[in-house]
């Protein structure tokens, strides 16, 4: 990077690796433009401008003025174009500005008239500037920025009109610790309205310029510098490897297990580019069949293990580590075999890594408005994990509001990744969290029943009614530009397609939906290992009795007749009763093999009453004689042809059961 100080050229030069506030880029224009700006990139003398400023920070020699643009053409912007800068959580930039000429505000004779700075597309300082005595300016700067107002200072037109200085550096609120983490910065400067007149009636000018990034070397992910590429694989008696497909979001690691017998470890490091404090999480499982005590896991700092993992604990473990280091140690992760045989450790995922990696707080831009710009949902990408491989899938670069991509088909009992890649005008920390909605129909399932959330307040949130997917994890990391989020999971049962509405959410409340129809569908037998209940396609759809409409719900009036009542509280206007025969056994047939335990032989006594009592007041008897009530107390005896092992056998008693009753109707009919 071509550095110039005070206009003196220095040449390439190294930014310091270690820094808290470190000038980049600065320059004069005394000696002329440095390279890194492009556009419009005119010098001359500062004229009635000269020693305007704060202490040693004054207008001298040359500044640069763009006067480009007319009624009509929009003017020509000038540019800065920083690359190779250090590792910073935020950027100040520093500079005089002049407004030259008849500058006409906001609603003046020939306006408006504005001035305007972006960093990286990002506008952060948009304000209307009067000169002319004709309009209105709207920026009202904090205490010292403006140096002088509508004073004649020598350019154009005489002395119609005054110019105005400000020292911009010193409006704190705007140009101080703008959030940026890239290793390239643009910084553009232009004028527009539909009162610009440019040339020789109005332009603008800026001097001592000059760029500083804040922070320390900080590094979120496995990128920069601590990309996977400048990482070291060293196996000592093992075959140990690591899978880097998840980079820059998470890394898996595999120990040793070559059946030697003896002991051995995989290492996998890199060295430390400043002081600072690793940080990652960790989730581990001993594939060895007795347990984690033959493969402990952990970190490194310069050959000292530190052991993760509880030795005696469960084949399954998570955790979350923080430890320091100084710049040059080396420092990574640590999976020991300490016999090579019967299965190996894993990490299964190494995730959120970073050395102090802390994101800056996102501003308004510029204090002139809030954001009103959701997050945008830029990419996805599918990937399938089996027998620890990863395979990419469908996906692609995303709309805001329909995208029309290949469907994603998955397997059940497959391990499943789902990588969303997001983006927001005032960078990755305004994003505050991230949604997919899963919709199955949307006439019958609510939106939003099943989910994946992420919200960097509380992690992982999973909706899941209808027991879809099991061992849901969410994994997040950033790029310069980029927030990349992994949730990976195991479907459990085959679905329709599914339909994905994202959603992402900053933290001025900006969102809005990108929706995918179709975009996905679980396909294969349902996964034996869950708990959740199949029901083929062949089978029956029994609806509770309860929720048929005309279950009917006895109950009684005033006067002690029974009334009915559905199941949903309405009173049944058509009642059917249903009427059930009593079944009269035969004398063989004892109480203990009865369907009814003697309910019915109750129901058709209480008959014969009442047709006696009928009988006793008409003319006419409904029957004569004696009633005959068959039942008997004798104990069931089974034929001689029903075994002991039968007695037991439900169906063969059912079965029996029914022929003893076929039995006991025609006896009943012999005998009526």
């Amino acid at each position: 990077m071509q550095i110039s100080i005070l206009g003196t050229p220095l040449g390439i030069i190294q930014v310091p690796e270690a820094y808290a506030n470190t000038s980049v880029f600065s320059t004069n224009f005394n000696t002329g433009v440095p390279p890194e700006f492009s556009g419009s990139t005119d010098t001359e003398g500062v004229q009635g401008y000269l020693d305007l400023g704060s202490g040693t920070n004054k207008f001298d020699g040359d500044f640069l003025r763009n006067a480009s643009g007319s009624p009509g053409v929009p003017q020509t912007p000038t540019t800065l174009m920083l690359t190779g800068l250090s590792p910073h959580t935020s950027v100040n930039i520093s500079f005089l500005f002049a407004a030259i000429d008849s500058w006409d505000g906001i609603d003046g004779c020939v306006s408006p008239d504005r001035f305007n700075v972006k960093v990286d597309e990002t506008l952060i300082f948009s304000k209307h500037f009067e000169n002319s005595g004709c309009g209105t300016q709207d920026y009202f700067p904090p205490d010292g920025v403006e140096l002088v107002r509508h004073v004649q200072l020598g350019f154009g037109l005489g002395d119609a009109f005054g110019d105005s200085a400000y020292n911009m550096g010193l409006d704190a609120d705007t140009f101080q610790n703008i959030p940026h983490t890239s290793s390239t910065l643009t910084i553009m400067w232009f004028a527009d309205g539909a009162g610009w007149q440019g040339g020789g009636d109005e332009s603008w000018a800026i001097d001592n310029v000059e760029v500083n990034v804040n922070g320390n070397q900080s590094a979120c992910g496995f990128q920069g510098l601590y990309d996977p590429a400048n990482w070291t694989l060293t196996n000592t008696n093992a075959d140990g490897l690591v899978d880097t497909f998840g980079a820059p979001a998470s890394i898996s690691m595999t120990g040793g297990n070559n059946d030697s017998g003896g002991e051995g470890s995989t290492d996998y490091t890199t060295n430390a580019h400043s002081n600072g404090n690793v940080s990652f999480d960790w989730d581990y499982e001993s594939l060895d069949r007795d347990g984690p005590f033959f493969d402990p896991a952990g970190y490194l700092v310069n050959g000292v293990f530190n052991q993760l993992t509880v030795s005696g604990g469960t084949p399954t473990q998570s955790g979350s580590v923080t430890f320091p280091v100084v710049a040059g140690d080396v420092f990574g992760f640590r999976i020991i075999t300490v016999d090579n045989f019967l299965g190996p450790g894993v990490y299964t995922s190494i995730s959120n890594f970073g050395v102090d990696c802390v994101m800056p707080i996102p501003r308004s831009n510029g204090g002139n408005s809030f954001d009103v710009i959701s997050p945008t949902i830029n990419k996805i990408n599918y990937y399938t994990v089996k027998d620890g491989t990863q395979t990419g899938g469908a996906g692609g670069i995303l709309a805001n509001f329909n995208n029309n991509l290949p469907i994603q088909i998955m397997k059940t009992g497959e391990v499943q990744r789902l990588q969303i890649s997001v983006s927001d005008n005032n960078g990755n920390a305004a994003i505050t969290r991230v949604v997919v909605n899963m919709n199955f129909d949307s006439v019958e399932t609510k939106k939003g029943d099943t989910y994946f959330m992420y919200s960097e307040k509380d992690g992982l949130t999973v909706s899941d009614p209808l027991g879809l997917f099991t061992d849901v994890k969410a994994h997040r990391t950033f790029t310069d530009t980029e927030m990349i989020l992994i949730f990976e999971f195991i479907p459990q049962m085959p679905t329709p397609p599914i339909s994905f509405a994202f959603n992402g959410l900053d933290i001025y409340g900006n969102n809005q939906n990108t929706n995918i129809p179709d975009a996905a569908q679980v396909v294969g037998e349902p996964n034996p290992n869950t708990n959740n209940l199949i029901i083929p396609d062949s089978a029956e759809i029994v609806i509770p009795y309860y929720k048929m409409p005309y279950y009917e719900i006895p109950n009684a009036d005033s006067e002690g007749n029974l009334i009915y009542y559905n199941s949903f509280g309405g009173l049944e206007e058509n009642q059917v009763h249903p009427h059930y025969d009593p079944i009269i056994y035969p004398d063989d047939i004892g109480r203990a093999e009865r369907h009814d335990d003697g309910f019915y032989d109750k129901v058709s006594a209480e008959e014969d009453k009442a047709k006696e009592v009928a009988s006793a007041i008409m003319a006419h008897p409904i029957y004569s004689g004696e009633q005959k009530i068959f039942k008997t107390d004798k104990a069931f005896k089974y034929p001689s042809t029903v075994g002991k092992a039968d007695r037991s056998n439900v169906d063969a008693m059912k079965e029996l059961m029914l022929i003893e009753n076929v039995k006991a109707t025609h006896i009943s009919k012999r005998t009526s």
